[in-house]
């Protein structure tokens, strides 16, 4: 079982670090997104640089490595708690994401990695949480903000309702790793060099 879970680790880790943003950018806009916007490789990026249709191919990458990694845990370790599962493999997917070995450890802010995570672990208090965060954004307009909320309110959801041990554990890395990638921004928002977004109307505008 102790090697299940590292060959676990080790794949999740991998399937992470494959980032989509830098993949669509390459072969398909062909540009480079570290060098467009903010440099960052995610779907906002991605979208409001170039577009509605790299950005949902971006997005639709990142959650599909994210449910690979968590479906090649389930098989591999039979007999374990599905939400246990999916938490520590979605988790160590966004860790991949944020930190991909073959990027310089220099990666995206793993919103979409997080997001499929507790999709698969707990749909309904992701739900909520996505709830959450979604007001966050429509509020502040500031995706930086919207990307901690969601984690946060997700962790107050597991903690009341209750769940495994890992499942909060990891909820719990989830929230230090949004904090950490969103971190620069929100240090800068009073300062005014945080740029807000308006990407529900783009995306409104181009469908």
């Amino acid at each position: 079982m102790v090697l299940r879970w590292a060959l676990v680790v080790v794949v999740s880790y991998l399937l992470g670090s494959i980032l989509m943003g830098d993949i669509v950018a390459r072969f398909v806009v062909h540009a480079d997104v570290r060098q467009t916007g903010t440099g960052n490789p995610g779907t906002a990026n991605m979208t409001s640089q170039f577009g509605i249709g790299p950005g949902i191919l971006t997005l639709a990458g990142d959650v599909l490595k994210t449910c690979a990694a968590v479906w090649l845990a389930w098989l591999w370790l039979p007999g374990v708690a599905f939400p246990t599962v999916a938490m520590v493999a979605g988790t160590v997917a966004t860790v991949g994401h944020i930190f991909p070995v073959w990027a310089g450890f220099k990666g995206g802010k793993g919103v979409a990695c997080m997001i499929a995570t507790i999709v698969l672990a707990r749909p309904l208090v992701a739900l909520v949480a996505l709830v959450v965060g979604l007001v966050f954004l429509l509020a502040t307009r500031y995706l930086c903000i919207a990307g901690v909320a969601i984690p946060l309110a997700f962790l107050c959801g597991v903690l009341v309702t209750g769940c495994e041990t890992a499942v909060w554990v990891f909820a719990l890395v989830q929230l230090g790793l949004a904090v950490y990638a969103h971190g620069p921004f929100l240090a800068h928002i009073k300062d005014g060099t945080v740029p807000r977004t308006d990407l529900i109307g783009k995306f409104t505008k181009r469908l």
